[in-house]
């Protein structure tokens, strides 16, 4: 079983740390994440084995676990989500996240391959906690169901199924806060990702 360490709570990562100032739009394919501390983001990184031409591994700073999609906001937007998670705090103020196991996705025609977060109940509160908060505005077009998961590697067709070493990887490690992240699509390698702002759980 290949396993990363649980993460002591108080040791903030210093690339998730608050901004000085507050996030300004336009974001392009904005979204609500949790990112792994820097530590468990490099050892999922070296826990991939190399891969074949045509699979992408996702860079270690692009891990995350996406809470919420936003898709493309402008200024006033973004304003305004970022007045309501700074004013409304999270309703709980840590989450053990538990990680084991692999996903394709999507079911049909898989291009991601992922590793499972158990959906904890402390883990679909804050969910729906961010719900509310995108309650009444234009970003919350549709709803959105919740399978929560890191994905790893990307690429044209994962159809040869769950690899035996995902299988075996397991992550343990305290969430303390969350991320507003967007897109940056660069041709060669594909999407990499930003993050714009950091909020605490509480």
């Amino acid at each position: 079983m290949i396993t990363g360490r649980k993460r002591n709570p108080a040791a903030r990562d210093p690339s998730c740390s608050h901004p000085s100032s507050p996030a300004t739009g336009p974001l392009r394919r904005a979204f609500l994440a949790w990112r792994p501390p820097a530590e468990q983001r490099q050892w999922l990184a070296r826990a991939r084995p190399l891969q074949p031409a045509g699979v992408q591994p996702l860079a270690a700073d692009d891990l995350h676990l996406t809470l919420r999609y936003l898709g493309d906001l402008d200024a006033p937007e973004v304003a305004e989500l970022c007045a309501r998670l700074q004013a409304r705090a999270a309703p709980v103020d840590t989450i053990e996240v538990q990680a084991g196991g692999g996903l394709l996705l999507p079911p049909t025609r898989p291009r991601l391959l992922a590793l499972r977060v158990e959906p904890a109940p402390a883990l679909q509160q804050l969910v729906t906690h961010l719900d509310a908060l995108l309650a009444g505005l234009p970003i919350a077009k549709r709803s959105q169901s919740f399978l929560p998961h890191i994905t790893l590697l990307r690429g044209a067709s994962m159809a040869q199924g769950i690899p035996a070493w995902l299988q075996r990887l397991t992550l343990r490690c305290v969430m303390v806060d969350y991320q507003l992240m967007c897109s940056n699509v660069n041709q060669r390698t594909g999407p990499r990702y930003r993050v714009v702002t950091s909020y605490r759980l509480r």
